[in-house]
């Protein structure tokens, strides 16, 4: 059944970089590589250099190196029922075989606890402007003659609330699948299916990648939680950190989300992508397939585009879609004129 979707917009780090409290932007993929390095180095938790991350990266760069070591980490770890049974053959160094896989093991688990913990630090909802976001906002969707929301499906690959905060400052009912709660709270019972269901009565919010705070516990159940430090105790994060060949196949809640996605995309009249890299090979994949109805922006100046951005956008997408050069803040700039009347009335912008 075809749904009467006005808009999907799909927001990337770009779009809450600008809304940090205390005017601390939220950190783009390299900073927060930045950040990651230096907390391993006063840690000492990645003294084997496993983490193949190092000062100075770019975001993909950072990206590739963090899909490396977790595809590491998991090879690792499937290897441990090997590593015991040779260090039980005799002639092997025995104890000596357990005691270096313990080490690392134990190594690859300490890095994991800081990029887990620094995720739940850096995203977490106190660093959050929102009502600088909710103005932002407000003018998106008066651009797009949508202020009380009816027919919007936002789509997030972030992993913080900042846009359903917004929206539920600007009156809408957003339902990204969680449990009634206060921010501040706990709760458990995480249900993503049928959020694009009577779209009349809320806002659907896809977390394509998940969210802070969104936990499995040991019976499978996804609790709500609200933490900046990450434990084990807490269980299994749900989030797909980055990675540009990441795949939500192993997780319900994650295939869920974007199953609903895709379907929104088929049904919406509009899909705007906003302040994303479009690194995600599975997000780009989907958007190929759309034709007539994409709009992707990139920061830039009606004044000053950014021509390598711009092309490696069209090699991505090809030519179809209509490309925006804006900077999405407390105050909008660029070529917002354009990307309203693109979302009113279908009007493609200027070539550049």
């Amino acid at each position: 059944m075809a749904r009467n979707i006005s808009l999907v917009l799909i927001t990337g780090a770009g779009a809450s970089t600008e809304f940090g409290s205390d005017r601390k932007p939220l950190p783009l993929m390299p900073q927060w590589s930045e950040t990651l390095v230096n907390k391993m180095f006063d840690s000492g938790a990645d003294q084997y250099g496993l983490s193949g991350l190092r000062t100075g990266m770019t975001g993909p760069q950072f990206e590739a190196a963090l899909g490396d070591f977790l595809r590491r980490a998991e090879a690792f770890a499937q290897i441990r029922p090997v590593a015991a049974l040779t260090a039980s053959a005799p002639g092997l160094g025995g104890p000596q075989i357990q005691t270096w896989y313990d080490q690392v093991a134990n190594a690859f688990d300490r890095i994991n606890e800081v990029i887990v913990s620094s995720l739940m630090q850096e995203f977490h909802h106190n660093r959050l402007a929102v009502s600088f976001a909710t103005e932002a906002y407000r003018q998106l969707l008066d651009l797009a003659r949508l202020p009380n929301t009816t027919g919007l499906v936002y789509v997030t690959t972030n992993y913080d609330a900042l846009g359903e905060l917004a929206l539920e400052d600007l009156g809408a009912h957003p339902d990204a699948g969680e449990p009634a709660r206060q921010y501040g709270g706990h709760a458990t019972g995480l249900d993503v299916v049928g959020l694009l269901d009577d779209m009349s009565r809320h806002t659907p919010v896809l977390h394509l990648h998940g969210k802070v705070g969104w936990y499995r516990d040991d019976r499978g159940r996804v609790q709500v939680l609200d933490v900046q430090q990450h434990h084990a105790s807490h269980g299994v994060p749900v989030v797909m950190l980055p990675d540009p060949n990441k795949s939500f196949a192993g997780d319900d809640v994650l295939a869920l989300l974007w199953a609903q996605f895709q379907e929104a995309v088929t049904d919406a009249r509009r899909i705007l992508v906003l302040g994303h890299s479009l690194a995600d090979r599975q997000l780009v994949n989907i958007l190929r397939g759309v034709s007539g109805k994409l709009g992707v922006t990139y920061l830039g100046t009606s004044a000053d585009r950014d021509t390598a951005q711009l092309e490696r956008l069209r090699n991505e997408l090809g030519r179809d879609p209509a490309y925006f050069p804006v900077k999405f803040g407390p105050k909008l700039e660029g070529s917002w004129d354009q990307v309203g009347r693109w979302l009113t009335a279908g009007e493609r912008p200027p070539e550049g």
